[in-house]
């Protein structure tokens, strides 16, 4: 499992402002609430697969650090 603390470390050194915002969002690192995909897609403008790419870009990095 990610910890928080690697992945905040991890979120400026492989993810654009956006993506950023997005993932935190996502995963509740600002205030401990995670929101749910269907808010992201509203508040955002972006689809499932967009959200995956995402995660899978910072989980990727984390794996090869």
């Amino acid at each position: 499992m990610l910890s928080k603390d690697k992945v905040i470390e991890a979120m400026p050194k492989c993810l654009n402002e956006k993506e950023k915002e997005i993932l935190s969002e996502r995963w509740g690192l600002n205030n401990g609430i995670p929101k749910r995909i269907e808010e992201l897609k509203e508040i955002y403008g972006i689809t499932i697969e967009q959200l995956r790419n995402i995660e899978r870009k910072i989980i990727l990095y984390m794996k090869e650090t």
